[in-house]
């Protein structure tokens, strides 16, 4: 059942969500005035069009950011009240939102590579090589980056009512996670060592 332990985290949990979900409301009429105050500048449209992207993009970056959060005390607020495989879908979302700055780098690269594959194709292989070994350690940092997320979700739905709040996924490391969920597991422990106690004094007593 839902003991009032449990009710006072979910209310917490709801509160912060709420907050994540201001946030990310809240950065709408910024970007806006940043890509009007951009439009409105007398220079070539190229540059113009040029420094909108980036002005979106480093929108994407914090909205992503938020919207890790967000996911996490979503998937928290699921596991909470035993709901699964709503919590692993929030999880997988939250740890793509963590990975999303490290991912537009990957695709980036691509696109770039693409974009000039008749220069690629001209250059030699050594040239080649170093644009090649770019990509990989961009997308061998991406993999790194999401397996540790991975872990860090599993430590979270495993523990969820561990003190994760306000925490930044894409910030966290594996170490850190780790000491937080054994701290939570260790209460758990004790009080249910402190219920069997006194379950023993009252049978004993009776």
């Amino acid at each position: 059942g839902l003991t009032k332990e449990t009710f006072t985290k979910l209310t917490a949990f709801q509160t912060e969500l709420a907050t994540y979900q201001t946030q990310i409301t809240d950065l709408a009429p910024a970007e806006a005035l940043a890509l009007e105050k951009s439009a409105n500048r007398l220079a070539p449209m190229t540059f113009i069009r040029g420094e909108q992207a980036q002005v979106q993009r480093n929108y994407a970056i914090q909205k992503a950011v938020i919207g890790a959060k967000a996911g996490v005390v979503g998937a928290q607020i699921q596991a909470v009240q035993g709901n699964i495989a709503q919590a692993r879908q929030l999880a997988s979302k939250a740890v793509d939102l963590a990975v999303y700055e490290q991912k537009q780098k990957v695709d980036d690269l691509r696109f770039f590579i693409d974009l000039n594959r008749d220069v690629y194709d001209t250059l030699g292989k050594e040239k080649q090589g170093i644009i090649d070994g770019i990509l990989a350690e961009n997308v061998a940092e991406l993999d790194k980056r999401t397996t540790e997320k991975q872990a860090i979700m599993e430590l979270i739905l495993e523990t969820p009512t561990a003190n994760w709040a306000g925490l930044d996924l894409k910030g966290l490391t594996l170490e850190q996670a780790v000491s937080i969920a054994q701290q939570e597991k260790a209460k758990i422990t004790q009080k249910e060592q402190a219920q069997k106690i006194k379950t023993e004094i009252v049978e004993v007593g009776g």
